[in-house]
């Protein structure tokens, strides 16, 4: 098993590109989303291998062990890494519950998510913008009823 370390996240929401170098194993108290539109990377989450491609979305829930492997050349996506407090209506779910997958393949999600990522990459430049959480609440919102849940053991 690899050496995994704690990263200390010093802003509540960051909604950006997504990480173009690997990254070691490491745990946050943040969430931790990505969402490839070109390119692919290999990423391990909760020790689960995952190639993600484009319209696939990664996700790490709050203390859980997670790695860029491998990103490739042409990769491009967005990262929604926050704190489950920011967000009030999901904040149960992150604290209480885990994914069963940590990937959510392109071909079983909303096509409404398509929109919603793209809206969230035009606007992530936008340092205070009100729009960044209301997107959020709306990509949690059709995420959480696309995927299936497990109480945390």
């Amino acid at each position: 098993m690899n050496p995994v370390f704690y990263e200390r996240r010093t802003e509540d929401i960051f909604v950006g590109e997504i990480c173009y170098n690997p990254f070691p194993s490491h745990v946050h108290d943040v969430a931790e989303i990505v969402c490839i539109t070109e390119g692919y990377l290999y990423m391990t989450i909760a020790g689960k291998q995952l190639t993600v491609s484009p319209g696939d979305i990664a996700m790490a829930f709050p203390a859980t062990p997670h790695s860029y492997d491998y990103i490739s050349k042409d990769a491009k996506g967005l990262a929604l890494i926050f704190s489950p407090d920011t967000i009030g209506e999901f904040t149960h779910k992150f604290r209480t519950m885990t994914v069963i997958s940590p990937m959510l393949h392109a071909a079983d999600k909303p096509f409404e998510m398509d929109h919603i990522i793209r809206y969230l990459q035009e606007i992530s430049q936008q340092t205070d913008s009100p729009l960044k959480l209301g997107y959020l609440h709306l990509f949690l919102s059709y995420l959480f009823s696309s995927i299936q849940l497990q109480p945390l053991e």
